[in-house]
This record gives structure tokens, sequence and C-alpha cells, in this order.
């Protein structure tokens, strides 16, 4: 489910769908250093140049209540989770990818790479940083100043962005969302098993691609990198899907 924009006074640049594209590929090719500007990055994905708030806190607390929702744990795709507390109380901020595995995932900075954007659950906020949860605001920036860059191109199928991780891109995968990402890019049926038909198609997408001498029974992390770009992002640690 995605958040829903259309009761926002002031309607963001990018859609949420478009947002999320933007964060995903920022993961593996950001436009810029992200240290300590999380809000910033959240603004940045939805098209604005700056968030043209102070930080975190002062945007959950100045956000109205019509534009957020306190103590949900289960933000909407594109929502911005927002977190209160720290050090010098600035807080968190992160825009919802959506969910794994029954949880939020989200795009946050320097959770685990300083200056970078990861996407980790959403849980991981609080037991890493002990930072207080407040709940989910929409993408609401009266004071953010338009920027002029394009749009990211989003796709209308569910397989045709998001997290693939490598380590499922094997034979004897079943029912997987890696294998369907990568079902959906080879043009094959998409149906989450890998099976003769998609170590077929890996093996000529191998040979095509500089790879003649393997079989299609994997693909590896350089391979997956060629595969998946855009509004994909490849993991090389193995993970449930």
């Amino acid at each position: 489910m995605l958040v829903d924009i259309n009761p926002i006074p002031r309607h963001p640049v990018f859609t949420p769908r478009q947002a999320i594209a933007y964060g995903l590929a920022e993961v593996g090719a950001p436009d810029k250093d992200y240290t300590g500007m999380c809000l910033h990055s959240c603004a940045w994905f939805y098209g604005f140049q700056s968030s043209g708030v102070k930080d975190a806190s002062s945007f959950w607390r100045g956000t109205p209540s019509s534009q957020k929702v306190a103590g949900d744990m289960s933000p909407p795709a594109g929502a911005i989770a927002l977190w209160t507390g720290g050090s010098s109380g600035h807080g968190h901020a992160s825009v919802v990818a959506g969910r794994r595995g029954g949880g939020p995932m989200i795009l946050s900075t320097d959770i685990r790479r300083k200056g970078k954007v990861d996407v980790v659950p959403l849980n991981e906020i609080s037991a890493r940083w002990g930072l207080k949860y407040e709940g989910w605001a929409k993408p609401y920036f009266p004071l953010g100043p338009k920027d002029d860059r394009h749009a990211p191109r989003v796709y209308d199928s569910t397989w045709a962005w998001g997290t693939v991780y490598v380590a499922k891109l094997r034979e004897g995968q079943r029912n997987s969302d890696s294998v369907r990402r990568l079902q959906h890019r080879l043009g094959i049926p998409v149906t989450g098993t890998w099976d003769v038909d998609t170590t077929a198609a890996v093996a000529l997408w191998k040979r095509r691609h500089g790879w003649p001498d393997e079989e299609g029974r994997a693909i590896g992390p350089a391979q997956a990198h060629r595969m998946f770009g855009g509004n994909y992002f490849a993991v090389a640690a193995p993970r449930a899907a």
C-alpha cells in the first residue's frame, strides 16, 4: 500500500513510487554524502532541494495532525517514518520503501554506512540508536523549495523494482521474490521458482553479456549488478527472500 498524497495541501514533486525508486538508486550510486542529512534525504527523494525544516524532530512536531499518524508501526510505502531523541535531539527520518517478511523496510541514511543510504527494517533505528519512534507522516514539505530534476522511471509491475538478494539467485529456490524479479528482467513467466526455463534464460543472458562458458544455474554478484540497475538494489548478503 502506498501513502495517499491526494489530501496533502502541497503535493511533492515526485510521486511515492518515484521517490522510492529514487531512494533505491541512491543506495548504490548516491548523488551526495548524506551524513547527518536524514530529513534532507526524504525531501530530496521526493524532488525537493531541501526540507525547509531544521531536523526530523522539528518536522514531526510541526507537521499538522491531519498529515501524520502517531505510533503506527506499519507505515505505508512512501511515508516518512519519524523518530525523536538522540544526543542532540535531532531524531531521524526515513522514507518507507515497502515491506519484507511482514515488516516495513526503510531507506535510512547513516545507519549502516556513514553518509550512505541502506534498506533496513524499521525497528533497526530504535534498536541501534535508541531513538523513540513517533509514527509516520505524509511527504508534506510546505517550506521545501522544489527542484527541476527529472523524475525517476517507474514501472507498473511489482517485480520491476526493489531489492534482489544475490544468494537467492540459484537453482532450487522456491517462492522467492528475488527470483521473481530475475524472471521479470529476463522476460519469462514470473513464478518465483527457479525452474528449467529460468536456467535456460540465465544461460542465454550470460552468453550475451560476456560469460559464454558459464551454465545458467546461478548468478553471481558481478552478474547481478550488471543485470539489475536503476530501480533495483542487488544485495550480496543472504536474506530470506
